[in-house]
């Protein structure tokens, strides 16, 4: 198996770095948007969502409660 990133065109799909296949090779491809590289390119958007799986199970009134107790 072969996993590569690509963009599309708005025609086709295109990889970003080349790749040695036989032409004519049957494919199959799942798209999938990446996290880590936002469309419109701003570098900055590349860091929404990074880290949330830190979270995950994490009731956010629980936790705010608990961190709120020694502030008194």
């Amino acid at each position: 198996m072969i996993r590569l990133t690509a963009h599309y065109d708005g025609k086709v799909l295109i990889p970003d770095e080349p790749v040695t296949l036989p032409a004519g090779v049957p494919l199959e491809v799942t798209v999938q948007a990446s996290e880590h590289l936002p469309a419109n390119g701003d570098p900055i958007l590349a860091f929404v969502g990074l880290g949330a799986e830190a979270w995950t199970g994490v009731e956010p009134v629980q936790y705010q409660r608990k961190e709120r107790e020694g502030w008194e």
